[in-house]
């Protein structure tokens, strides 16, 4: 309630008068208190942008330096040994997916893997050669469930959807001929929605739909949301949340486009007080339908729904207990309400969000 409302309520019941006969403002929510976290001893590990749960508990990390397994006490590490085909095809991992069947599909550097619990192995899937001749359609830079038997990954190399039943690769490429294709081949980031469709961004600046036939590429113009420079419209992470909103994360920022809402509608999203222009790093909605932001030296930010902005959690170099830096690079919330963020300098922390009364 703001201070001329309060005083209009002090004056009302001062005048005997029913509160409900008078205007009153309204209440707006205090804001969260900021999670306590502890770090994660881990060693060896180097910047880490994956992050998932899996049906069995275990949180699997995407390193730069190889795949790790967390089950509450130890940790597991996976990488490429040369010579060994069934083990990872790099040790550079960028993404990770549990399909319908509990299968763990890992992203990497140089290819598409799936775990194999019985041997602690993996199986490598290959797909076609480049036309270019280079390895681009090899490094894996997202992916993303398509929700019923087969993955979207995001290339070097173009667009690929992966049949989960028959390991067979569909790739969609650039063609100057159409201006219904991807724009260019390198795809960065993807985001699917609920009526199958999918988004998907191209470095740089590039910003497609892909509905749920398959058929041809919508394009969108990011250059009308730039703020200051080119760095304004290369899209650095996107998210569809549970009210199909899309939120598409910058350089510079964060542009939301709202359920039914045309292109030239959508939003640019105030920054947290005291922030200016930052990196998003990554998107996650929690099972509460919370959105959760990795910035890059901006720290943690937590979309505030009832009051329309963002909260942001910092660094404190006098408090132990803060966010273990500024610079994020992907965040995670368990089914034990357990906060979890990685570092650009390869260190992960948790907060228990139940104990702060935040989950």
């Amino acid at each position: 309630m703001s201070f001329g409302a309060a005083v209009r309520d002090w004056i009302c019941r001062l005048a005997g008068l029913a509160v409900l006969a008078c205007p009153i403002g309204e209440a707006v929510a205090e804001p969260i208190p900021a999670p306590r976290f502890e770090r994660v001893p881990m060693q060896g590990i180097g910047n880490s942008g994956a992050l998932l749960q899996d049906r069995q508990g275990f949180i699997w990390i995407g390193s730069q330096t190889g795949l790790l397994r967390f089950d509450g006490y130890r940790t597991t590490t996976f990488g490429n040994k040369p010579g060994d085909a069934n083990s990872l095809p790099s040790d550079e991992v960028s993404a990770l997916v549990e399909d319908r069947g509990g299968r763990l599909w890992v992203g990497t550097r140089n290819g598409l893997a799936r775990f194999e619990p019985e041997t602690s192995g993996f199986t490598v899937f290959t797909p076609p050669p480049d036309p270019s001749g280079r390895e681009n359609s090899h490094l894996i830079r997202d992916m993303a469930s398509d929700g019923r038997n087969g993955l979207w990954l995001a290339t070097r190399g173009g667009l690929q959807h992966f049949d989960l039943a028959t390991g067979g690769f569909r790739i969609f490429r650039h063609n100057p001929q159409r201006s219904d294709s991807l724009i260019r081949d390198n795809v960065s980031v993807l985001a699917p929605d609920a009526r199958g469709g999918l988004w998907v961004a191209t470095w740089p600046s590039g910003l497609h739909y892909l509905p749920a036939d398959g058929g041809a590429f919508q394009r969108f113009d990011m250059a009308s949301v730039r703020t200051g420079d080119s760095l304004g419209v290369n899209v650095r992470a996107m998210l569809v949340d549970r009210q199909q909103t899309l939120w598409i994360g910058t350089d510079y920022g964060i542009v939301r486009l709202k359920a039914g809402m045309n292109w030239e509608e959508r939003e640019v999203v105030a920054p947290p007080a005291g922030t200016g222009k930052f990196r998003v790093m990554r998107f996650y909605e929690d099972a509460g339908g919370t959105l959760w932001v990795a910035t890059l030296e901006e720290g943690l930010l937590r979309w505030d729904a009832e009051n329309g902005h963002f909260q942001a959690f910092r660094y404190s170099r006098d408090d132990f207990s803060s966010l273990p830096a500024n610079s994020l690079s992907a965040v995670l919330v368990d089914r034990s309400s357990t906060l979890w963020v990685t570092t650009v300098f390869g260190v992960i922390a948790r907060s228990d969000l139940a104990i702060r009364g935040i989950a």
